[in-house]
């Protein structure tokens, strides 16, 4: 799946659709989870170097063709160079967060994306998740993504107003289609797992 996001400064806190990076420095956030200005700074600094390594890739794909046709013809996930990116990044984050940080980070994720900002591999394993319901979810998540990319263009400058009129719009796609496919995965799951998910969102947020 290939979202662009608009700098912090063109966004709202209306529930929209905000990298994870540029949430943590929100400031409702940031004292929520009690950052101090190590940690900000560090984070800042993850979140410049995976946007540059975002629009190099980016910048390389502008007004490419193949590049057009390869977002159709996705069997559903990331692109792998966006996806390593998105793999070290994340790695970065637990890093520089604490334990309890990363905890309630998640919990305020859940709260506000809803069920597929865990990745398949952490729900299998905080909801022990059966064979069949991993391989059903894993297939509810990727027709999301191919949904997402059908539904939506990515634009090349992110920063730019115009481009982020377009995000706005992909995002409003995006909120339903979410919806509709947590539905769908919500199904699957027993009263327990359920139950365990509820558990995890912990004490609503409040921004």
């Amino acid at each position: 799946m290939m979202i662009v996001y608009c700098s912090s400064e063109q966004l709202g806190f209306n529930g929209e659709v905000v990298a994870p990076l540029q949430l943590l420095q929100r400031k409702e956030i940031a004292d929520e989870l009690g950052l101090t200005g190590s940690q900000l700074d560090n984070i800042k600094e993850a979140d410049q170097q995976f946007n540059a390594g975002l629009k190099e890739w980016l910048d390389k794909q502008a007004g490419s063709a193949a590049f057009s046709q390869q977002r159709k013809e996705k069997a559903g996930g990331l692109d792998m160079d966006i996806a390593k990116q998105v793999g070290e990044t994340r790695k970065k984050v637990a890093e520089i967060l604490k334990q309890g940080q990363l905890r309630r980070m998640r919990s305020i994720s859940l709260q506000m994306y809803g069920l597929w900002v865990i990745p398949i591999k952490d729900m299998q394993e905080l909801l022990r998740l059966t064979t069949t319901q991993e391989a059903k979810l894993d297939g509810i998540r990727a027709q999301l993504f191919r949904k997402i990319n059908d539904a939506s263009d990515a634009p090349v400058k992110p920063s730019s107003p115009v481009q982020c009129k377009i995000v706005a719009v992909n995002n409003e796609k995006i909120r339903s289609l979410v919806v509709q496919s947590e539905r769908a995965a919500y199904e699957i799951l027993s009263p327990e797992q359920k139950e365990t998910l509820e558990k995890m969102k912990g004490k609503p947020f409040r921004p």
